[in-house]
């Protein structure tokens, strides 16, 4: 429920965590809390509030107004449908967290305020599996990366051809924020400030932005 907060959301927390400590072999250098809508709202709760987690990972909604500093050395991935009433929202999370050092990327996709596809939802498990290895809690696993570069090529390569400038746009800054540290990827940098310049991204962006604003006062009546 999105109202529980402070006393009780701490009890049903460390009964939580607690019961999958006695069913499960925990590692406790790899925390990761997350979770849709209200559920990630409390996730991103827990993560404020509470010591050792190593990421978050939010669906269809934002974070919990919480006043305290940002810890160190958390990493942060959400999921929206590009007609979820909250894309605004973590737009808006992204843009701050610019200013900041913690990583983090929006995966949007086709869809409603839902979970996203099995194969979209995916990439939280690389991305929390790039940001073990950039920790170095986890050995470099050069396959592991060397697939997902050749996936985002792909779906480049598909994006182009279609002219969907602002998915294209996505995948670029997506693929270049997981990468970083891993791989050489130079390249889609240049690749990307390359695709920034062309005046059919420069329109499909406004379309972005304005349909953003649109929505953000939609909210407002």
């Amino acid at each position: 429920h999105n109202v529980i907060i402070g006393t009780k959301m701490g009890e049903i927390y460390t009964s939580f965590l607690g019961d999958i400590q006695n069913r499960l072999a925990v590692d406790f250098k790899r925390l990761y809390v997350g979770g849709f809508s209200g559920g990630s709202r409390i996730a991103s709760y827990i993560l404020l509030k509470e010591n050792g987690y190593s990421g978050l990972v939010s669906c269809g909604a934002g974070w919990m107004k919480v006043k305290d500093a940002l810890p160190n050395k958390f990493s942060f991935i959400s999921f929206a449908g590009n007609e979820d009433f909250n894309l605004t929202e973590l737009h808006a999370l992204e843009v701050k967290l610019d200013s900041g050092s913690t990583p983090h990327t929006l995966i949007e996709y086709d869809g409603k305020h839902e979970w996203p596809p099995a194969d979209i939802f995916e990439k939280a498990f690389i991305w929390l599996e790039f940001d073990a290895m950039k920790k170095m809690s986890i050995a470099k696993n050069d396959s592991m990366i060397t697939a997902f570069v050749s996936t985002s090529e792909k779906e480049i390569k598909n994006l182009e051809s279609k002219k969907e400038w602002y998915k294209l746009y996505n995948v670029y800054a997506q693929m270049i924020v997981f990468t970083e540290g891993l791989t050489d990827n130079s390249i889609y940098k240049t690749k990307l400030k390359a695709l920034l310049e062309k005046e059919e991204m420069k329109t499909a962006m406004k379309v972005m932005q304005d349909l953003f604003i649109k929505e953000e006062q939609l909210k407002q009546e």
